[in-house]
């Protein structure tokens, strides 16, 4: 069987859990026993952030989606459709998301830049998740395609 990015992600969406932590809080983790590849992918996705429960669960949504894509795709073409149904629609999902990192704010700042005033607060989040999930797509693919290459 040949290894191919589709197969590796969807290895890689395949291998997480949910877990909870004391207070009764779900996040998403690797299974025990998981490939190493696969934790420094997430580490990858992660950039020089620290650990952070909504990366985790994007990269399981990144993994799954590329791992359904035909092997002969383009993975920049696609990923514009697939994270477009990754972003979160709920107000409160989307000011949960902006919340849970300084870093956030930047993204939806940059995206303004980009796309040009949004109509709306809610617009402007909706823009700024897509450019992280634009961030972790790349980054998952750079990270697959070297996996593949190697």
């Amino acid at each position: 069987m040949t290894i191919t990015i589709q197969s590796l992600a969807a290895d890689l969406g395949r291998a997480f859990e949910g877990r909870y932590r004391p207070d009764s809080s779900c996040f998403r983790a690797l299974k025990d026993g998981s490939p190493e590849w696969m934790t420094d992918c997430i580490h990858a996705a992660h950039g020089d952030r620290m650990p952070d429960d909504w990366i985790y669960a994007a990269v399981e949504r990144v993994a799954d989606a590329i791992g359904e894509t035909d092997e002969d795709a383009d993975l920049d073409d696609e990923a514009h459709e697939a994270i477009d149904g990754m972003v979160d629609v709920y107000t409160s999902a989307l000011c949960d998301w902006l919340a849970s990192s300084v870093t956030r704010p930047g993204y939806c700042d940059e995206a303004a830049e980009e796309l040009g005033r949004p109509d709306s607060i809610v617009q402007a989040m909706q823009w700024g998740q897509f450019a992280e999930y634009r961030e972790i797509w790349a980054a998952v693919v750079e990270f697959l395609t070297e996996q593949v290459e190697a």
